[in-house]
């Protein structure tokens, strides 16, 4: 479907602008921001691939989001 090649699309591109900032800004902590666009990326691919792991994948990967998203808003 076009959706989830858009969406890989995205997921990817925007790890890869995310890579240099997480570099240049990590300094100790690099590893630990690497993290994020480095996911961003796998995720990508797994999307354009379209296997069953994917929607695991995904749903992982926004259940993770979302606790973070509520202890930052706590």
């Amino acid at each position: 479907m076009f959706a989830f090649r858009a969406l890989a699309i995205g997921h990817i591109v925007i790890g890869v602008l995310l890579l240099p900032v997480a570099l240049l800004s990590g300094g100790i902590l690099a590893p630990i921001l690497m993290a994020g666009p480095i996911w961003g990326i796998v995720l990508g691919v797994k999307l354009w691939q379209r296997g069953t792991e994917m929607f695991t994948a995904l749903r992982r990967t926004h259940w993770v989001f979302l606790l973070i998203d509520v202890l930052l808003v706590a």
